[in-house]
């Protein structure tokens, strides 16, 4: 994978990434990658979903 892209998200869903940063990161270091993370895990949920 190569290259990235921007994706915009509201405040108000940045603010509760920045809170969940702030009291248990559970080792991120960024808004990035818990983004990324949570992104993998919804495409994966839905891709298991599909094969069923």
């Amino acid at each position: 994978m190569t290259g990235y892209s921007t994706v915009r998200l509201p405040k108000e869903l940045i603010d509760q990434i920045d809170t969940f940063l702030k009291k248990q990161s559970l080792g991120y270091t960024s808004r990035a990658e818990v983004v990324k993370d949570a992104v993998r895990s919804f495409l994966e949920k839905k891709d298991s979903q599909v094969k069923e």
